[in-house]
């Protein structure tokens, strides 16, 4: 692949119409409802959506695999040259590795700036969103309809609306003056240049051969990919959602049940009646594994599932972790309390603790401005908390594999943030 860039366009190119077309799908959804639409025509619409995004997601599920390719070659890289330390060099790869262009988030962030200061003197001191002008309300208006998605995540939907963002709004006008406004939207407006001008220097500095430019050429095109993969899985997760809740209307079922049917169960329930048993879905949901081989999918039996879970996440003699360092942070040494954090709706996140989870998502971002450090079970060179932890500059440890297992809340912890290791401490 390194030395096939045909290939990768060509794989690029086919991935670019495969978005189009899922795109297009989804604006078709907006102008239909679920609701009027009998069993079977609802299956097969639903039945084509989920193969347009199956099919969206082949090639982004190629940049998970490359996460542990990218790590290894790094290390051999930063093993092999003798001109900064194992861990300075990791950092200044990562930074090789990020796309040239700019994240979703920062976007975002842009366009939700933008509307800020172009009426920051008209808004300035004002609590309610009604007493604003005309013209800023139909703006944050339609930028809420351009990001509602922002928060979804593959476990609940939640659809922002400019009252969300009013808030936002307000907790940015309070917390920051308008030339640090004008000055963030400028970094955002300079980031292509900058860390274009940024991966020269770094490297020249290092003397890179054609194969290692290869290499970070690739790792900051899959890194665009992974972002693109994303955004496009946050709006999408609404139309999956969309069909979740009609399913589980029609089959009388709780959405949370529904949850765990697999597809041919759905199919089998909305198209025969042939129900699952209430006593099978309550098993899954309190301790659940589903094997996927190439032929098929299928949930194990309860009594194989616990025995499953009991060889996978026993931890009694293990004191530490080891991962990828996302980003070493100011301080590369730190000690604090652990909180797990699986969905950060409603979670009172206490500043200056480590978060722990299994993936970070872009709902996790106002929450990770008040962490100490964060560790991942999952992730890699240019996933979304490697992103958003370098842009923050917070100590970030991923792919631990399992800390969410191995941590509780308030354990006492250190990170080795140049090491990429996780200890678990006694507290004295």
């Amino acid at each position: 692949m390194l030395n096939n860039p045909i290939k990768i366009r060509q794989l690029l190119k086919q991935w670019e119409q495969d978005k189009k077309v899922l795109i297009s799908a989804m604006n078709f959804l907006d102008r239909i409802r679920l609701s009027k639409l009998q069993e079977i025509d609802l299956y097969k619409v639903f039945n084509d959506f989920f193969n347009k995004c199956v099919k969206f997601w082949v090639l982004c599920i190629s940049t998970d695999s490359f996460q542990d390719f990218a790590q290894n070659y790094v290390e051999d890289l930063a093993q092999n040259q003798k001109i900064v330390s194992f861990g300075e060099y990791q950092a200044l790869a990562q930074e090789l590795s990020l796309s040239n262009k700019k994240t979703f988030p920062d976007k975002q962030r842009q366009d939700f700036y933008k509307i800020i200061l172009r009426y920051y003197q008209a808004i300035k001191g004002l609590k309610k969103f009604k007493k604003t002008p005309i013209g800023f309300q139909n703006k944050l208006k339609e930028h809420a309809q351009k990001y509602f998605w922002l928060q979804n995540n593959y476990k609940r939907e939640k659809i922002l609306k400019s009252k969300y963002f009013w808030q936002q709004v307000l907790l940015v006008m309070k917390s920051k003056p308008r030339k640090m406004i004008e000055r963030e939207i400028k970094d955002i407006e300079n980031y292509e240049n900058q860390i274009g001008s940024r991966k020269k220097i770094i490297i020249k500095k290092f003397d890179l051969n054609r194969q290692d430019k290869a290499f970070f050429k690739l790792a900051n095109l899959w890194s665009h990919v992974q972002d693109e993969k994303k955004r496009i899985n946050l709006i999408s997760d609404h139309y999956i959602f969309s069909f979740a809740e009609e399913f589980a209307k029609r089959l009388k079922m709780p959405l949370n049940r529904f949850c765990y049917l697999t597809l041919e169960e759905i199919k089998k329930g909305l198209l025969y009646g042939k129900q699952v048993t209430i006593k099978k879905i309550q098993n899954r949901m309190i301790q659940g594994v589903f094997i996927t081989t190439p032929s098929k999918g299928e949930w194990v039996i309860p009594k194989a599932a616990k025995q499953i879970w009991q060889s996978l996440f026993l931890f009694n003699k293990i004191k530490e972790l080891k991962g990828l360092v996302a980003c070493r942070g100011e301080k590369t040494k730190l000690r604090g309390l652990v909180q797990i954090v699986l969905d950060p709706e409603n979670v009172k996140f206490k500043k200056g603790r480590i978060l722990v989870t299994s993936m970070t998502r872009p709902d996790f971002v106002p929450l990770m401005k008040k962490v100490k450090a964060i560790v991942a079970n999952e992730g890699g060179l240019t996933s979304h908390a490697a992103i958003i932890s370098r842009e923050f500059n917070i100590p970030c440890i991923i792919g631990t594999q399992v800390a969410t297992q191995f941590l509780k809340d308030n354990d006492l912890v250190e990170i080795d943030a140049s090491a990429g290791v996780v200890r678990k401490l006694s507290k004295k």
